[in-house]
């Protein structure tokens, strides 16, 4: 695997080769009301991945890669149009379907599932929570929930993906309810214990993984899968410049799918062909 400095992962012509792989079966249906757009949704999308993985504005796509993805300059004001537009479930199952494509290719030491939050100017802080891949070369997401769930197990359930072995979380997955999925997904959970929750026959059987000190040492790699909120804050800023919530979703959304790809390009996957599709017709598309 490519060290993270690896230059060619920065060059957006390699980049987008990639990408035209990934969504060469990604087919999304537009709604059928209104005039039908210029171009396929799924050159849209990519647009938007293309300006989050250069982290440049609407105006700079618009002129430096709106011919390279859609063959004719877009302007900018479409750009932001469509962007407004995507469907968050979209997002979250190409990152679903990126993670275990990645899953293929890389031996994965301990799942990790947390959350965190992007803060900006103009609106609340908007919270995510996101399951991770800790690997001894990288970390890579598998998943992802927006926004907090009524309860910890629809968190949980929004953004973990089946696999096995240990999976490492702090004290506010301990619900005895997204315990009992972890273990039906096939993970061994080392939970930190809430100590205000006691009942529950998952929790007292999950707890002893934890309490036994080869449980606390493994518990002690969960820093490890942080870094990937690191790697986001250290390439995109800690804060949105935007004003729309859905906006927001939309960015968080698309520098992960870059990040995962980059992760791929390490790999040296540069005919990658996935082999998924994705038809979905969404009501705002």
């Amino acid at each position: 695997m490519n060290p993270r400095w690896f230059t060619d992962i920065n060059r957006v012509d390699n980049f987008v080769k990639v990408l035209n792989k990934v969504f060469v079966q990604i087919k999304i249906q537009p709604n059928k009301r209104g005039r039908p757009p210029k171009h396929p949704l799924e050159e849209y999308l990519k647009l938007i991945i293309v300006k989050e993985f250069k982290r440049r504005s609407l105006r700079a796509t618009e002129t430096d890669y709106s011919e390279l993805v859609c063959k004719e300059r877009v302007d900018h004001s479409v750009i932001h149009f469509w962007e407004k537009k995507v469907n968050k479930e979209l997002l979250e199952k190409i990152i679903s379907l990126l993670g275990k494509e990645l899953d293929k290719h890389m031996e994965n030491e301990y799942t990790f599932i947390d959350s965190t939050e992007f803060t900006s100017w103009t609106k609340e802080p908007l919270v995510f929570h996101v399951s991770c891949r800790i690997t001894k070369e990288t970390v890579y997401p598998i998943g992802i929930f927006y926004g907090r769930g009524k309860t910890v197990k629809e968190s949980v359930e929004g953004c973990l993906v089946e696999g096995s072995g240990d999976l490492l979380a702090d004290a506010w997955y301990d619900s005895n309810e997204a315990l009992g999925l972890m273990v039906r997904l096939g993970y061994k959970p080392i939970v930190r214990p809430n100590k205000e929750r006691l009942d529950g026959y998952f929790r007292r059987r999950v707890r002893r993984f934890y309490r036994n000190p080869i449980g606390r040492q493994k518990y002690r790699q969960r820093g490890r899968g942080e870094s990937l909120f690191g790697s986001l804050t250290n390439e995109f800023g800690d804060r949105l410049l935007t004003r729309r919530i859905d906006t927001s979703q939309v960015r968080i959304g698309c520098r992960i799918i870059s990040y995962q790809l980059k992760i791929l390009m390490r790999i040296g996957f540069y005919g990658l062909r996935i082999l998924f599709k994705i038809s979905i017709i969404f009501r705002n598309y």
